[in-house]
């Protein structure tokens, strides 16, 4: 008997539950933006440079990372990697010395996703064709403000590998 009753408490918990929340307010706006399109392009602007470079096996049961960033330092006299974006809304990527240029082009031009609220800064080359997106990883206006390009290698339809290399502010 107590099982029963027991079992039964446990089944009318989640609608007691439901019938208590606040009903959802299709009303509600979201705040202004924390800056303006004017200010975003301050703060974007400038040279980020690579902080870390992972890989991640897209085909591994547990998505096996390893960290690459030496990869990216190991020829003689080479830097860690840049990219600068201009106010004019284009970029240069500095990958001089490094085995393997993962932006495939060393300027282009920039836009973000979305001008009042953007959360990734899309970059095409100089013919407008895409070339990816850099997400905006943490909020531009605290200490270390970084920058996560992501860059995903297919295998046929699928994908094999993804690699994630993150900027900070220079």
């Amino acid at each position: 008997m107590k099982n029963k009753i027991l079992k039964l408490m446990l089944c009318m918990l989640p609608l007691l539950w439901s019938a208590c929340e606040k009903p959802y307010d299709e009303d509600k706006k979201i705040g202004p933006p924390l800056y303006s399109p004017d200010q975003l392009l301050t703060i974007i602007s400038g040279k980020w440079q690579m902080q870390s470079a992972k890989q991640v096996d897209e085909k591994s049961l547990t998505k096996e990372t390893i960290d690459i960033t030496d990869f990216f330092t190991q020829e003689t006299g080479s830097n860690n990697p840049t990219i600068e974006f201009k106010a004019d809304k284009t970029f240069i990527a500095d990958t001089a010395g490094v085995a393997v240029n993962y932006f495939g082009v060393t300027s282009g031009k920039w836009v973000f996703d979305d001008p009042t609220y953007p959360t990734k800064i899309n970059l095409s080359d100089a013919n407008d064709q895409v070339i990816g997106s850099i997400s905006i990883g943490t909020n531009l206006l605290g200490a270390n403000p970084k920058l996560l390009y992501t860059k995903t290698s297919m295998c046929g339809s699928d994908k094999a590998f993804t690699f994630n290399i993150e900027f900070l502010k220079k």
